[in-house]
């Protein structure tokens, strides 16, 4: 199977018109399916949730709930507008609805688990919210899809933070899980940053890669698939400087880069949080990097 992977950076979900542009982007690749999407949370959703998680053992261990409340509110509160505005009413509520009673109850269990069991089950809400959004809006706008959990194929090791994955299975799962699914439906949607391990049988949710996981999940999936081509949208190209470094305005786009190059650029911070490092890890897969901003220009292309 001729599978494209592509990749939805957080900061092109920051408003209802950024998940409406990143649709039409979608719409306009379907001559790459069957293809699958990782995405991320929406911008600025995972700092939120850790301000979620730590106000929380605050309320624990001193009672005081206000500024977890404000918090909480404001998370929930921001996706509930997304879907309001993408949907217009006439959406039906009860797949958000049940994933918000999940919030609250991961939310009461602090205080029974440890703190770091119960931080990475807090964090993945923010990909599994944008996830959810998105393949129903993509649903809602005709472009068929299904989406799977990564809770359910990412298997890792039980280092909740920064967990390892368990490649051999992993690999076992993606390959019978999205075969059978782009056989059915040429549109996967997914998410980053979220795996699972079992203590005592039990299934619990890990963060594969720690920070900017989401990148990572996507190039797990496409070596275990052999994709093609793995695209990552962004709200930049790659440049030769860092754009957000003094000077940054003088940046320019890079047409091309290998690998080798991508890397030290990564990890000399030149190229400033453009992918995580892990990325380059595994098949030397062809990778893209564009911008949402400009979807008409073509990327830059790693080699």
């Amino acid at each position: 199977m001729n599978v494209t992977g592509l990749k939805i950076g957080g900061s092109n979900l920051k408003d209802p018109e950024s998940v409406k542009n990143i649709v039409n982007i979608l719409k306009e690749r379907s001559a790459d399916r069957p293809y699958f999407v990782v995405v991320s949370a929406m911008y600025g959703m995972t700092r939120l949730l850790e301000k979620i998680h730590n106000t929380n053992i605050v309320r624990i261990k001193t009672g005081k709930k206000i500024e977890m409340v404000q918090h909480y509110n404001e998370f929930i509160g921001f996706h509930e507008n997304m879907v309001n505005v993408l949907f217009e009413g006439k959406n039906n509520k009860a797949s958000f609805r049940k994933l918000i009673e999940d919030f609250d109850e991961t939310i009461m269990t602090a205080g029974f688990f440890s703190e770091a069991l119960v931080k990475a089950e807090i964090l993945s809400f923010g990909e599994r919210f944008s996830s959810l959004i998105l393949s129903n809006y993509l649903n809602s706008q005709n472009i068929n899809n299904t989406l799977i959990r990564a809770f359910d194929f990412m298997v890792t090791n039980n280092d909740f933070d920064n967990s390892i994955v368990c490649f051999e299975q992993t690999n076992q799962n993606i390959v019978n899980q999205f075969t059978n699914l782009m056989l059915k439906n040429s549109v996967v949607i997914t998410e980053g940053f979220i795996g699972r391990t079992k203590i005592n049988g039990n299934p619990f949710y890990t963060n594969p890669g720690g920070w900017n996981g989401s990148d990572y999940t996507a190039k797990i999936i496409a070596d275990a698939l052999d994709a093609k081509k793995l695209v990552f949208y962004k709200d930049t190209f790659l440049m030769d400087i860092n754009p957000n470094a003094p000077g940054g305005e003088k940046a320019k786009k890079i047409e091309t880069i290998s690998y080798e190059n991508l890397r030290m650029k990564i990890l000399n911070k030149s190229a400033g949080t453009i992918l995580h490092e892990k990325v380059l890890l595994g098949k030397r897969i062809p990778i893209e990097i564009r911008s949402s901003l400009s979807p008409k220009e073509e990327g830059t292309k790693v080699f």
